[in-house]
């Protein structure tokens, strides 16, 4: 999110593409996707944000997308967090395999 929020979608591109390069074949990333709705609640920290947020068009729902078809990730799995007590660390994590 912080990256989307500084860089907007030209960073969040740029951040996966790297990801993609530095991995070895077969290698893992993960992501842990924040709902736009967390975005909609932290816009309003700085003005940078408020204009990067209104400019967003690959918003994190869409990641899971632009990573197997665009960037060129070969499979994705959703890992399950443990239930616990706290739901504020009950976001939902991918794996995706180069």
């Amino acid at each position: 999110k912080w990256v989307h929020f500084n860089l907007g979608d030209e960073g969040i591109k740029q951040l996966f593409a790297k990801v993609y390069r530095a991995l070895n074949p077969g290698g893992r990333f993960v992501l842990e996707l924040q709902e736009w709705s967390s975005y909609k609640k932290k816009k309003a920290l700085t003005e940078q944000f408020k204009k990067n947020c209104a400019a967003i068009q690959i918003r994190p729902e869409m990641f899971r997308e632009y990573l197997l078809k665009d960037v060129g990730f070969k499979e994705c799995t959703e890992l399950k967090p443990p239930k616990g007590k706290s739901e504020g660390f009950a976001r939902p994590l991918f794996s995706f395999r180069k």
